[in-house]
């Protein structure tokens, strides 16, 4: 598949729309109730975002988008929300609407290796079934993976989550959690203890013990972001 076959997939404006959409969703509102939190986008133009009409939503308007939904407590990276790559969105039940923060507006515009990253994932993807992708959101990995960089794994499920003791993984509870720490042992009922490599880790939690296990995905792909 070339690149532009694969322009035309998660990056393509039909699909940046799906996911404004999705945005839009999830924060309860409908078309008017966004443009009346955001006047200067018109109910024209956030159509034209979400159905991918002459290109489609841009960078700026991405911004914009995540400013709106975070008032209604949905977060998300810009990366997701552009080029599809990471977790998806997050709804926040309990929050400050002064103070909650917007995912990520003001980083720097991507370059033509950012765009280069989105769609070797894409190829990734493609390639192999039951692939996942992260983007590592806090120090607990480091110094092997730093805040902000991609990383992608294929899942495993069952006993072959055993398999993965001692590697660093993309791990899916069964309570609903997506974490990024290392499979450090397996207890005798089949549950796990997770570790953070960084020993000055700002998490609250560097040990998780016992922790039931949906799936699990060693990071065989990780690529740092072009900043």
């Amino acid at each position: 598949m070339n690149k532009m076959q694969m322009n035309q997939g998660i990056n393509s404006p039909a699909e940046r729309g799906e996911r404004v959409k999705r945005l839009r969703n999830l924060a309860n509102l409908s078309r008017k109730e966004f443009c009346d939190i955001l006047p200067d986008v018109n109910g024209h133009t956030l159509k034209g975002w979400e159905i991918g009409r002459y290109g489609g939503l841009t960078r700026k308007g991405a911004e914009k988008v995540l400013k709106v939904v975070a008032t209604k407590g949905v977060s998300c990276s810009i990366d997701w929300l552009l080029y599809g790559i990471g977790a998806g969105p997050t709804v926040f039940v309990d929050y400050e609407k002064d103070a909650f923060p917007v995912a990520s507006p003001n980083k720097p515009n991507p370059s033509e290796e950012n765009r280069k990253i989105a769609e070797e994932l894409a190829l990734f993807k493609q390639h192999y079934k039951n692939v996942i992708d992260f983007i590592v959101a806090d120090d607990a990995m480091l110094p092997a993976y730093a805040i902000g960089d991609y990383i992608a794994g294929i899942k495993v499920f069952g006993e072959e989550i055993a398999l993965l003791v001692g590697r660093d993984c993309i791990v899916h509870t069964k309570k609903g959690q997506l974490l990024f720490r290392r499979i450090h042992s397996v207890t005798k009922d089949g549950k796990y203890n997770l570790i953070c490599l960084n020993t000055a880790t700002q998490s609250t939690e560097p040990v998780l013990y016992e922790v039931e296990i949906s799936s699990a995905a060693a990071v065989i792909w990780q690529r740092k972001p072009f900043l």
